[in-house]
């Protein structure tokens, strides 16, 4: 009989918790919604549950599906910030500090989330001047040094791999949307692979056809995991300097992937506009002996190769 009712409890409480309103993690703290368009916020909750969303103090209402999916469509709105999203079911979530404004796609290597403190020394009169609170970054791991610029709502080492792998596929759906392509790859940010529960990008083999890291090493194809590929992240190198790395991968028949997050001066991690073009000028004399391409198609042939 004891086992009977600690069972019957379990399930219970197992119950209860399915039962309430559950959101993508897209629908969070701090995210920005477009201004001047209706937005559509959507869940789950359980099956025919009456679900409302507060905005600005009018109320939205919508019952859940059958299988307990559920959207609710608002209004358009102008830009601002600060408001608050309350939703209610059989339980309460508040989301905080909302943005309404342009919602613009970007994409690029780690320089895109660079702090400005630690360049400051190349933009006196851009530090001085700035006063931009509402700027929301994309994750990186804040727990290693040199990360405390890093806020703490996108701290990477605090994200779960629901919530990493939901926004990666949401920013691929985005993509898609705009040049109609299915085959991508990935850098990961400021180089972090981890999550609170570990590495993540296995979770997303399906959607990518390679990622790569920042590791100083070349690799053969045969020994190239596709979803950790290295690179040699280039700052203040000569031309020669970066010469002399092409042609230990042409002795070694690896490969070698260069990372310029500036060129000429445009960034702190630079190399200068020279040294680019002695490179350029070293890789197409030697065009017929190396194998130029992008990322995606290196790694489509890497795939062929091995099959």
């Amino acid at each position: 009989m004891r086992i009977f009712k600690f069972t019957f409890l379990l399930f219970f409480l197992s119950y209860d918790l399915l039962a309430q309103i559950g959101l993508p993690q897209l629908i969070a703290d701090n995210m920005v919604l477009q201004r001047d368009q209706p937005i559509t916020i959507w869940g789950w909750a359980a099956p025919k549950e009456k679900v409302t969303v507060t905005l600005k103090n009018k109320s939205y209402s919508a019952a859940t599906t059958t299988d307990g999916k559920w959207k609710i469509q608002l209004p358009a709105q102008a830009a601002g910030i600060g408001y608050e999203l309350i939703l209610k079911g059989k339980n309460q979530i508040r989301i905080k500090n909302i943005a309404f404004g342009d919602v613009w796609l970007y994409s690029g290597q780690s320089n895109m989330v660079i702090n400005m403190e630690r360049i400051k020394e190349h933009f006196p009169e851009d530090i001085t001047s700035a006063n931009y609170p509402d700027i929301r970054n994309y994750p990186c791991d804040a727990s290693g040094p040199g990360m405390s610029w890093v806020k703490p709502e996108y701290d990477l080492s605090k994200y779960s791999l629901g919530r990493i792998r939901d926004e990666i596929k949401m920013c691929n759906a985005f993509l898609k949307s705009i040049d109609g392509r299915d085959k991508r790859t990935f850098a990961f940010t400021c180089g972090h692979k981890k999550v609170a529960e570990g590495e993540f990008i296995q979770t997303l083999s399906d959607d990518f056809v390679a990622a790569r890291a920042v590791r100083h090493e070349m690799h053969s194809f045969d020994e190239q995991k596709l979803l950790d590929i290295d690179c040699y992240s280039m700052v203040e190198q000569t031309g020669q300097q970066m010469i002399e790395l092409v042609k230990q991968a042409q002795q070694s028949g690896k490969l070698l992937v260069f990372l310029f997050h500036g060129v000429g001066g445009e960034h702190a991690l630079n190399v200068s506009s020279r040294a680019h073009s002695e490179l350029l000028h070293y890789l197409k004399e030697q065009q017929n002996d190396i194998y130029i391409d992008t990322m995606l198609n290196v790694a489509e042939h890497i795939r062929y190769m091995k099959k």
